[in-house]
């Protein structure tokens, strides 16, 4: 799927959050089943965060994914560290 992330400005990809953010028990327990209760880049069973592979807001489960909150802050921010 194409990373279509400039293509929106920040308030239409505020809203694509906030329609994620609404499914977010249903994201939670469907990525849990399927990364067997751990993150997606180490071994901690978290607490998680859900990372967008891609930036599409025709995004399925297939490109979301859990890390735990130190993994998500260093692919997210990779200049924080």
């Amino acid at each position: 799927m194409e990373d279509l992330r400039a293509t929106y400005s920040h308030d239409q990809r505020m809203e694509f959050q906030e329609t994620l953010n609404s499914m977010r028990p249903w994201l939670m327990a469907v990525l849990l089943k399927r990364q067997n209760g751990t993150c997606a880049l180490c071994p901690s069973t978290g607490p998680f965060d859900i990372d967008h592979l891609v930036y599409n807001p025709l995004v399925t489960v297939k490109e979301l994914r859990l890390l735990c909150w130190p993994c998500h802050k260093r692919v997210t921010w990779p200049e924080k560290g």
